[in-house]
């Protein structure tokens, strides 16, 4: 019988395989709508059309009906795998679902709440110090960082680790003062602290900035330490995906070998990030829930007595991994979807928001639509760009 890892790895490829075909059938279907307009297209020129054209007209409608019903049989294909993958996953689920019942089985029988973590459960201090810590920048960035006043808090922790209230800093240690330290093991406060710095480096993660008038409330998290990062920071490196396309239109001309191609526009598609989201201590999952409620605001118009009513949803600005990556790039919040598990704990979160339950861990996903302002679009320059000059400001 298959080990849990050995199922979650398999449903872990299952739904690689299923965000590609579901790629795939998305073509599919475009491509066969289109054929179906040329079929309509070249069915009201032949019957418009003099006798003697008329024949070429229909060859044209018959061979993209061939075309149409080609790419609809294809789509229909790649819809039978995916629903055969949707199946497998069910039973995957399933198993480790079996497989979690049997472990559990006795701590359930000795406590039926298990299930349900509280923060009374956990060490808070040191909780909220391994929060702090799975929010820091690893890069330490020195310039232009969102986030330093939560490395500072780091710092102060480490120069304030196992220090007594009096200074120690030139006496000997003692037998009192070593707190049950070894002779030999104590730590030697004359050492100099390492330290590194990057040239012109700058907060490299993924961030969605959004306005300062929409972090506030719950939407600021636990502290306002949302307002502090500047939007949402994803704690773990999340996938990323958008395409960029040059669409060009064809014509097909009668007693022609070869379709003709003209350029039409580019357009850059939508930015789809998928994160996954850790909650081990009530702080943790209040920063889930004010994630969450300001992904709610994100995604609403300005209505009935707000000042601005009628405004749509604000341009927010996403960063990630440097100049030439993503950065500064104007966006708007398009879609959202979270996942509430039935297989992992919950944690009760409470305070300001509540008696709530969050998933301890969970899979946060947002579509991005790229939305450049007139003047944005205006000042932009293919010389400028192939130059390196309009780097970090946006475009892609």
């Amino acid at each position: 019988m298959a080990t849990k890892e050995e199922l979650e790895q398999k449903i872990s490829d299952n739904a690689s395989t299923y965000s590609t075909l579901a790629g795939q059938l998305s073509d599919f279907e475009s491509q066969g709508k289109a054929a179906l307009r040329k079929v309509k297209e070249y069915q009201a020129f032949a019957a418009g059309a003099i006798p003697e054209a008329r024949e070429a007209y229909l060859e044209e409608v018959a061979r993209y009906q061939a075309e149409a019903d080609s790419f609809n049989a294809q789509a229909e294909s790649v819809s039978s795998e995916m629903s055969k993958i949707s199946e497998d996953q069910s039973s995957l689920q399933s198993q480790i679902r079996s497989l979690e019942s049997s472990e559990s089985a006795a701590a359930q029988n000795a406590d039926p709440t298990s299930t349900i973590k509280t923060a009374e459960a956990t060490n808070e201090s040191q909780s909220d110090a391994d929060t702090d810590e799975k929010y820091q920048d690893p890069n330490r960035t020195p310039d232009e960082d969102p986030f330093e006043a939560s490395r500072q808090e780091a710092e102060d922790r480490y120069n304030g680790l196992d220090k007594d209230t009096t200074d120690t800093s030139n006496e000997e240690y003692t037998k009192e003062n070593r707190s049950g330290v070894p002779a030999g093991a104590e730590r030697n406060r004359n050492v100099t602290k390492a330290s590194a710095e990057w040239a012109e480096t700058k907060d490299l993660r993924v961030i969605i900035r959004t306005p300062k008038s929409y972090l506030k409330g719950p939407a600021a998290g636990p502290s306002g330490i949302l307002n502090d990062f500047g939007g949402i920071l994803f704690p773990y490196t999340p996938t990323i995906s958008y395409d960029t396309q040059a669409v060009y239109g064809s014509v097909n001309p009668v007693h022609s070998n070869y379709t003709q191609y003209f350029y039409k526009n580019s357009q850059v598609g939508q930015i789809s990030i998928s994160g996954k989201f850790t909650v081990q201590n009530e702080k943790e999952g209040k920063v889930w829930l004010g994630i969450v409620h300001l992904l709610r605001s994100l995604t609403k118009m300005r209505w009935g007595n707000d000042a601005d009513a009628g405004s749509p949803p604000p341009v927010c600005r996403l960063e990630a991994y440097g100049d030439f990556m993503l950065r500064n790039v104007p966006v708007v919040i398009a879609n959202f979807k979270f996942d509430l598990p039935d297989n992992v704990d919950y944690m009760a979160v409470k305070g300001e928001y509540k008696n709530t339950l969050v998933p301890t861990i969970s899979t946060l996903s947002i579509s991005l639509n790229v939305m450049y302002s007139r003047r944005e679009m205006q000042e932009y320059s293919v010389d400028k760009w192939i130059q390196g000059n309009l780097r970090g400001q946006g475009y892609l």
